[in-house]
């Protein structure tokens, strides 16, 4: 739930342009941005996200690169 409140504060009464960047499973990949502001990166950097670099290319790793997720990614990389 906090990850969603977080996400519709940063959209919310903006126009959110994306770019498209690949497919995972029946799923598109894209970036979002809502002006200058990178949805997917302020998502990391309140701590309501982790980057995975697997996929990522560590795009969001310096964002929130702390002892908070550390755990998580772990966790994440072993599924």
């Amino acid at each position: 739930m906090a990850a969603t409140k977080a996400l519709r504060s940063i959209t919310a009464g903006h126009a959110l342009v994306c770019r498209r960047k690949g497919k995972s499973y029946d799923g598109i990949v894209a970036r979002c941005w809502n002006g200058n502001r990178d949805v997917a990166s302020e998502i990391v950097r309140r701590g309501q996200a982790i980057d995975l670099p697997k996929f990522s290319r560590r795009l969001y790793a310096t964002e929130r690169d702390d002892d908070v997720c550390q755990p998580r990614r772990a966790a994440a990389q072993r599924q």
